[in-house]
């Protein structure tokens, strides 16, 4: 499921991918001359090749990241047809891409860790101009092919909210909550803050941590900002926004009039209504280096708390992505929608653990089976006294007991077990022989005809097994 992109690249390769090797071949062959000097049959053979590889059509990819970062269609309204061509791939691979959802989401995580689930307001656009068409790119996962948030956004945006909130309180002359944001941010979210009036007011403060020989003058803050993942299947679509004044804004024309023609421009979106796991694990250094520093009062609970929040009002308030003043990747709590899925993972989780279960009971099972199979086929290389020899060495002294002070049970004993038996009494059970006997001499007259048959009848084994042995 993970090899979704090497399996398009074989099937690309598999479906006449020689073909347009060759094309490529001879349009490098005749583009090392000058147009002017090529022949008109050579000039036509040149334009017909550069439009059979323009129009090349990559209808096998299954993989939305591969179709759009590779698989590049470029001819007429090129932008609009890579568009729909991915989210017709992503169409047409949603169920695989459901499961790929199910196995990121299918993590139990870390103690500490925080993790909460939010709803998409508006349609996501994450590395818009990334991609290999001009402001046409999205941030698709190379294996699953699934929309996600780089953990590198949710943490850059989620420190601007906990700027944002520094900020506000130095515009209050809120002393105390200047100082709390200030350092919380910069053990959170690392030092240097990439703000210089921050940086200088967390030098100042406490020159010991964040000075030019502080010991957290340079690190990476305390905290790992996971990917934001679909929590559930989500739907691509093709966006557009239309520049209306291209000319004006190009700076052709002094001012925006209305004869100018619309510049239709399209890009992949993530549709609005999907839910995203947002996830922040704190590093193994987060207590320790709290519990060290005592000139500074400050809890990991009140920490991660602050993380928290200030990814809260990140995706909450600021959003996330490109256009986000248009209303683009912004994300609102939805309890019941988060209440459901939590439900439906836990049924996961439940139906996951049971299937184990019956996976281990059938596992016991064959284990079982074959060792019985074992046993048997060991059983069958014996010879018959081997064979009684390995049936007896199960007998506890409850089922001696009973052989020997029941003559019908002994006499049922195949002649093998019965000479085993005989062998056994004068060696490691001539005690417990002993003491039947004497429980038989001190018991009931029918106890004492019953032993006095099995000694007889042992005796008389004994004889035949051994005519020099002597019973105790």
């Amino acid at each position: 499921m993970y090899t979704t992109a090497s399996k398009d690249v074989r099937q690309v390769l598999s479906s006449g991918w020689s073909g347009l090797c060759n094309k490529y071949q001879r349009y490098n062959q005749l583009s090392e001359y000058e147009y002017s000097r090529l022949r008109r049959e050579e000039k036509e053979e040149l334009d017909e090749l550069r439009r059979d590889i323009c129009l090349w059509e990559f209808d096998k990819v299954e993989s939305p990241a591969l179709r759009l970062s590779k698989f590049v269609h470029i001819g007429d309204n090129s932008k609009r047809h890579e568009c729909d061509a991915v989210v017709k791939v992503s169409q047409r691979s949603q169920r695989k891409l459901d499961q790929l959802i199910e196995e990121f989401q299918f993590d139990h995580g870390t103690p500490d860790e925080i993790r909460f689930m939010l709803k998409l307001q508006g349609r996501l656009i994450v590395n818009h101009t990334g991609g290999v068409l001009e402001n046409a790119g999205l941030c698709l996962h190379p294996h699953a092919g699934v929309p996600y948030i780089p953990g590198s956004a949710v943490k850059g945006v989620a420190r601007h909210a906990a700027w944002c909130n520094w900020a506000n309180a130095q515009d209050a002359n809120n002393k105390v909550m200047s100082e709390a944001c200030a350092l919380k941010t910069a053990l959170s979210f690392g030092y240097p803050t990439n703000d210089k009036k921050l940086d200088k007011y967390c030098a100042q403060q406490w020159p010991q941590w964040f000075g030019e020989q502080g010991a957290l003058s340079t690190f990476a803050g305390l905290f790992a900002f996971m990917p934001a993942f679909p929590s559930q299947s989500l739907a691509l679509i093709t966006d557009i926004v239309t520049c209306h004044h291209a000319e004006y804004y190009n700076g052709k024309q002094q001012k925006p009039y209305n004869n100018e023609s619309p510049n239709p421009q399209f890009f992949p979106a993530v549709e609005s209504g999907s839910m995203f796991t947002f996830i922040v694990r704190p590093l193994p250094r987060c207590k320790q280096i709290l519990a060290s520093r005592k000139d500074v009062s400050m809890s990991f609970a009140d920490l991660c708390a602050f993380v928290e929040q200030s990814l809260r009002e990140a995706a909450e308030e600021y959003g996330f992505g490109s256009k986000t003043s248009n209303g683009y990747g912004w994300f609102a709590v939805d309890i019941d929608e988060e209440n459901s899925i939590a439900e439906a993972k836990a049924n996961q989780i439940e139906r996951a653990e049971a299937k184990l279960q019956a996976e281990k009971v059938k596992a016991d099972e064959e284990r079982e089976r074959l060792e019985r199979i074992r046993v048997q086929t060991a059983l069958a290389s014996l010879s018959p006294i081997e064979r009684a020899e390995y049936e007896i060495n199960d007998w506890d002294d409850n089922k001696w007991r009973t052989v020997l002070s029941q003559i019908k049970i002994f006499d049922s004993l195949d002649t093998e077990i019965k000479s085993v038996v005989v062998r056994k009494l004068t060696d490691e059970y001539s005690e417990l022989w002993e003491q039947l006997k004497q429980t038989a001499q001190q018991g009931k007259k029918k106890d004492k005809k019953t032993a006095q048959e099995i000694r007889d009848a042992i005796y008389v084994i004994a004889k035949n097994h051994n005519p020099r042995i002597k019973m105790p």
